[in-house]
């Protein structure tokens, strides 16, 4: 089921959700990758299934005892078409914005192909194609909705 028609209540509603959902994925992965590095957001939206990804980056700052996050995103935010696969959109980032980790939700990682990603540590992952290797961090769901 694709996204809400445009200039509808529903989509409205399906965009707060999909960047609900990013922006505490960014906060997760920009603790895990270098300070200020640009990383790759990709996640299915639960509801309409299509994946959504966007780039964000991290800086936080220590002011005054208090951690301050920034993490902003840069546009724009690619919905891709339902059959696509999260090996098309890792695929695309590798070529696209090589070195660019990839954070997203841990259900993501049983849709790669088989024996085509490893486990370096807890929660991180490196996917190697014919393209080339990907970092991708992963966060299970529980986590994020704590965030």
């Amino acid at each position: 089921m694709p996204l809400p028609e445009r200039d509808t209540p529903e989509l409205a509603i399906a965009e707060e959700r999909i960047n609900r959902l990013l922006r505490a994925l960014a906060y997760f992965g920009s603790h895990k990758v270098p300070e200020s590095s640009v990383f790759r957001l990709l996640m299915r939206d639960e509801e309409s299934e299509v994946l959504v990804t966007i780039a964000a980056s991290g800086q936080h700052t220590d002011v005054n005892g208090v951690m301050v996050s920034e993490i902003p995103f840069y546009a724009p935010l690619i919905t891709f078409p339902t059959e696509a696969t999260v090996l098309d959109t890792a695929n695309i980032q590798i070529k696209a914005e090589p070195g660019s980790p990839m954070i997203c939700f841990s259900e993501l990682l049983g849709e790669f192909p088989e024996g085509s990603i490893v486990q370096v540590s807890e929660g991180h992952h490196q996917f190697t194609s014919e393209s080339g290797k990907l970092d991708v961090f992963s966060a299970p769901k529980q986590v994020i909705a704590v965030i």
